[in-house]
């Protein structure tokens, strides 16, 4: 279990981190949209997907403020 963190890795977190990494969310979307064609040729779509827009959009809205990591759902255990 992550130690609980601090004040101003909160603070940090909520000013620098989560706008930074909303950005990042929605700039992988755009990209991901753009590239879809090419990625349903490739046969990688799911992967772009979990590259472009899960795994920013799980940093930006899963995580606890000022954790390093992403809280597991329910059921899937510890990541």
């Amino acid at each position: 279990m992550e130690a609980r963190p601090s004040g101003g890795a909160m603070v940090a977190d909520a000013l620098i981190a989560r706008p930074l990494l909303l950005v990042a969310t929605l700039g992988g979307t755009a990209l991901f949209v753009v590239s879809l064609p090419f990625s349903a040729m490739g046969g990688n779509v799911d992967a772009a997907a979990e590259t472009l827009v899960k795994t920013p959009a799980e940093a930006t809205f899963r995580r606890c403020l000022g954790c390093t990591s992403i809280n597991p759902r329910p059921g899937q255990g510890e990541r």
